[in-house]
């Protein structure tokens, strides 16, 4: 592919990207907005860089393939994966459907998980979801979380968080959709204001 210039763009659209090949790290420092199969079934041979990102669509990275710090849905990359996206208000379904991400630093504003968004990730440890209203079906199936931070009234769809899913779901209904931090204790979900 051509040389692009990225640096300043705000929004990606949808499909624009597919079938490319780009060398060095993918910085986004001022983008907002990747579309739905933005960069489907393209290469990259470094980094990738969101600071500012509020919304990733459906397969936005679907079929690509990294050799950097991280990876997305059906990528082929060996190593440990940190994900933070300090300011992500929408992350659809597929998103991050990958195997190597294995730690969230925060998700603070994010207010939609899709569908299977993070299925095949090793999270532990910390959900940190205060605004979240979504969460859904399959999102974090092979994670085990032992803290989750939640807003009031969030939808939960089946298997969303993981490992014991089916008792977080029940403790948050049983507990009238509280806010708070609920803590896995090797038995059950303790909430805690």
């Amino acid at each position: 592919m051509d040389k692009v210039e990225l640096i300043n763009r705000e929004v990606i659209k949808n499909g624009e990207f597919k079938f490319s090949h780009f060398f060095g790290s993918l910085e986004l420092p001022n983008c907002e907005v990747i579309g739905d199969e933005a960069f489907y079934n393209s290469n990259f041979t470094g980094s990738l860089c969101l600071p500012v990102c509020e919304f990733i669509g459906d397969g936005a990275f679907k079929n690509s393939n990294f050799i950097g710090d991280y990876v997305v849905k059906y990528s082929n990359f060996f190593g440990l994966i940190n994900l933070n996206l300090p300011v992500i208000e929408i992350l659809d379904k597929n998103a991050f459907m990958c195997n190597n991400i294995n730690y969230i630093t925060d998700l603070p504003k994010c207010q939609f998980i899709g569908k299977e968004a993070f299925l095949n990730s090793r999270f532990e440890g910390i959900l940190n979801l205060p605004k979240c209203k979504f969460i859904g079906k399959e999102a974090f199936l092979n994670s085990y979380f032992s803290i989750i931070i939640i807003r009031e009234n969030a939808f939960l769809e089946n298997f969303c968080i993981g490992a014991h899913s089916e008792e977080f779901i029940n403790k948050y209904i049983a507990n009238n959709r509280r806010a708070g931090t609920y803590i896995w204790d090797g038995e059950d979900w303790i909430y805690k204001k």
